[in-house]
C-alpha cells in the first residue's frame, strides 16, 4: 500500500516547478492547488454556473470556514417519503449518510491505488443553511500526486496536481487526458471524449467542455489546466433520481 501523506491546509505551498518547454502556467494562491477560473465564464453548466458559483469549487475552504460548519447537525426526516424513480432527488440526508455516499463517490471515481485507507476520516462535511449548497471535501497525496475532491449532491470537482514529470512537455490539450488515464477509474474513456476548447480564458489557463455530463461511466462536463494542475467538473449520474442544483443533501 502506497504511503499516504495527510495534507494540512495551513501548511500547503504552491507547486513551483516549471519547464522551459512547457506551456505558460498561471500562478495559484499559495494555499490553493490551481488558478481559479473567471467568475463570468458561462460554460459548462449554463445559468447554474453563476447561480451555484461553480468556479469556486476548486478552492479549498479556510480553517475558519470549516470550523464554522462543525459539527453538522442531522436535518434528515426519516419519515419523508422517497419520490418515484426519475422524478426528483431524495430529501435531506443525515451527515452520516452524506459522508457514506461521498466516500462511495470518491472510490468509484478514482482508481484504487489512489484511495487512502483512512478516506472516511478525511471527508470534511460543510453544512450550509441551505441544504442544496452543502458539500463534502477531501484532500490527500499518494506517490507524489495530490488529489482534491469537492462534492455537491449533484456534481463533483476533482483537482489533480500530478508529478511534474508526468506532464512535462505536453501541449495543454493533452494534459487533461494524460491525467485522466492516470487517476480515474474510467480514465481511458474520459480521455477519448471529444472536447471543445473554451475561448476567452486568462493567459495560462486552457479549458475544454464536452457533451458527456455523467460522472460515473466516463463522462465529464469541463476540465481546465493552469499548466501545473488539472480541474475536472463532473455531473452526477442520474441513476434512479434526477439530481440537480436544487436537490438538497444534508
Amino acid at each position: 500500500m502506497a504511503r499516504v501523506t495527510v495534507l494540512v491546509c495551513v501548511a500547503l505551498t504552491c507547486l513551483a516547478v516549471a519547464f522551459a518547454d512547457d506551456p505558460p502556467a498561471a500562478e495559484p494562491a499559495p494555499e490553493q492547488w490551481i488558478a481559479p477560473l473567471p467568475e463570468d465564464l458561462e460554460t459548462p453548466f449554463g445559468a447554474a454556473w453563476q447561480e451555484q458559483r461553480v468556479w469556486e469549487w476548486v478552492l479549498w475552504p479556510s480553517d475558519e470556514y470549516i470550523a464554522e460548519r462543525q459539527p453538522p447537525e442531522d436535518r434528515s426526516d426519516p419519515q419523508a417519503a422517497k419520490p418515484a424513480p426519475g422524478k426528483a432527488g431524495p430529501g435531506t440526508e443525515s451527515p452520516h449518510g452524506a459522508a457514506f455516499g461521498a466516500g462511495l463517490r470518491v472510490r468509484r471515481l478514482l482508481k484504487a491505488e489512489w484511495i487512502p485507507e483512512d478516506l472516511r476520516t478525511r471527508l470534511v462535511l460543510l453544512q450550509e443553511d441551505d441544504a442544496t449548497k452543502s458539500s463534502v471535501a477531501c484532500r490527500f497525496e499518494t506517490n507524489g500526486t495530490k488529489l482534491q475532491v469537492i462534492m455537491r449532491v449533484w456534481a463533483t470537482c476533482v483537482v489533480i496536481v500530478p508529478d511534474p514529470e508526468e506532464i512535462k512537455g505536453l501541449a495543454p490539450e493533452d494534459i487533461g487526458p494524460a491525467v485522466f488515464r492516470r487517476v480515474f477509474t474510467e480514465g481511458e474513456r474520459m480521455a477519448g471524449i471529444a472536447a471543445t476548447k473554451v475561448d476567452g480564458l486568462p493567459e495560462g489557463l486552457h479549458g475544454f467542455t464536452s457533451d458527456a455530463p455523467t460522472w460515473f461511466g466516463g463522462g465529464w462536463s469541463m476540465w481546465y489546466t493552469d499548466g501545473r494542475a488539472v480541474a475536472v467538473f463532473l455531473r452526477r449520474e442520474l441513476g434512479q433520481f434526477n439530481f440537480g442544483p436544487t436537490s438538497p443533501w444534508f
